[in-house]
């Protein structure tokens, strides 16, 4: 995976999610096993996920998704010292208007006093609410006449 990202990287420089998903391959990676396994066996450096965060934002500073993976990143890469300038990204990211229905999620998952409601019809709602009018939404057996 870290090599299929680095790939995309090298193709397209500006390719926000690749960087996110580095960063997150890297913080992930070194949370689990720790600074010293991470490096050697995976490749993973604290820099280097900080790095692809902080390039991910240069590139889409108004997504909700890369200020809370970035957060996430500071925690598992820095833990709690870094816990309050992960607050003040996971407070920026519930500000933003989201631009699509997994942004939505998203932030509502983060934001201030959110409490999980993940039923289907939630889902459908937040959904419909981020799908711009007009689309053709994907066929539901349940919700769907045609049987």
């Amino acid at each position: 995976m870290k090599d299929a990202l680095e790939h995309t990287i090298r193709l397209q420089p500006r390719h926000a999610d690749a960087h996110i998903a580095l960063g997150a391959f890297h913080a992930e990676v070194i949370d689990k096993v720790g600074t010293l396994i991470g490096g050697m066996t995976y490749g993973a450096k604290t820099e280097t996920g900080l790095r692809m965060f902080q390039e991910a934002l240069k590139i889409h500073p108004r997504s909700p998704i890369a200020l809370i993976e970035y957060a996430n990143g500071l925690v598992m890469l820095e833990g709690e010292k870094r816990m309050g300038e992960a607050t003040r990204l996971y407070e920026q990211a519930a500000a933003l208007q989201p631009l699509d229905a997994m942004e939505r999620l998203d932030v509502s998952w983060r934001a201030p006093n959110w409490k999980p409601d993940l039923t289907g019809a939630r889902v459908r709602r937040l959904q419909a609410q981020a799908q711009p009018a007009g689309t053709i939404r994907p066929w539901n057996p349940r919700t769907s006449s045609r049987r």
